[in-house]
């Protein structure tokens, strides 16, 4: 109610913090990030830039992945949020957040939306690779039926998501 009450007096939807822990967070980005969907839900309603990154690349889309998403990935995507952009510095990609953090249903949703099962991420590792080293079989399963490439390499040591999944049990 209060973010309402702010938006209705001028607040600006895509002001970004300017210093702190929360540098360059628009509000959309806080309300993803705090689980706040109606907020996020008014701040869309209001037009704020749903693809805006914070200034470490992270985006509402990828939040949401990290933490509790299915409503709100739900929302993000119904609003045309990018799916294949990735952080800067590791090169995570929404898919790879929702996977490494145990969230199917996000990842199943993200699939859906067009998301690329075998872009990888700056180490060369694709979402396969990832499950395959912490993810559960289910995971696994996902991506398979997604088509990913069970033969393609990682850089540098070369070992295939079999070799990763038989070195992590």
């Amino acid at each position: 109610e209060a973010a309402r009450l702010l938006l209705d007096k001028g607040a600006g939807v895509d002001r970004a913090v300017e210093k702190g822990q929360w540098k360059g967070a628009t509000p959309l980005l806080v309300a993803c990030y705090e689980g706040h969907v109606d907020a996020a839900r008014l701040c869309l309603d209001r037009g704020a830039d749903i693809n805006l990154a914070a200034d470490d690349g992270w985006t509402p889309l990828m939040v949401v992945c990290q933490t509790d998403p299915d409503e709100a990935v739900e929302l993000l995507l119904k609003h045309n949020a990018d799916v294949s952009r990735a952080t800067r510095g590791s090169g995570s990609t929404p898919l790879h957040i929702a996977l490494q953090n145990g969230h199917r249903d996000a990842a199943r949703l993200l699939l859906e939306r067009g998301a690329d099962v075998e872009q990888a991420d700056e180490a060369g590792w694709t979402p396969l690779m990832s499950v395959c080293r912490t993810g559960p079989v289910e995971a696994v399963e996902l991506l398979l039926k997604h088509n990913a490439d069970v033969s393609r390499a990682t850089r540098g040591s070369g070992s295939t998501p079999l070799h990763i999944a038989l070195q992590n049990g």
